[in-house]
């Protein structure tokens, strides 16, 4: 097969790509503002069920990020522990939902 092809559904054992690219609602970047304690990620892919992952791009000036306030169907916020960031702090976020 040489070209594209378009599913609604694949199931598979085992998937080998050397380019993955996902929707919007799955992963993006963030940032919490200087002097904030927290970022609102607005994403219908948000669960309690769902394994997000945060990835700092850049110092974090000694603050740890963390993941809170999951709305299922509608936003996580990622937040900043210690005191309020003197800097920007940049980040990027992937969900992944799991089949049960």
């Amino acid at each position: 097969l040489d070209g594209n092809l378009k599913l609604k559904k694949l199931e598979a054992e085992e998937v080998v790509a050397g380019k993955m690219e996902l929707a919007p609602e799955a992963a993006g970047k963030g940032i919490v503002l200087a002097g904030e304690r927290e970022a609102l990620i607005k994403t219908a892919q948000a669960s309690e069920d769902a394994q997000i992952y945060i990835t700092s791009v850049g110092k974090k000036h000694g603050r740890d990020l963390y993941i809170d306030e999951i709305k299922e169907g509608e936003s996580f916020k990622v937040k900043v522990e210690g005191e309020l960031p003197a800097e920007d702090i940049r980040f990027n976020w992937l969900i992944i939902n799991q089949n049960k």
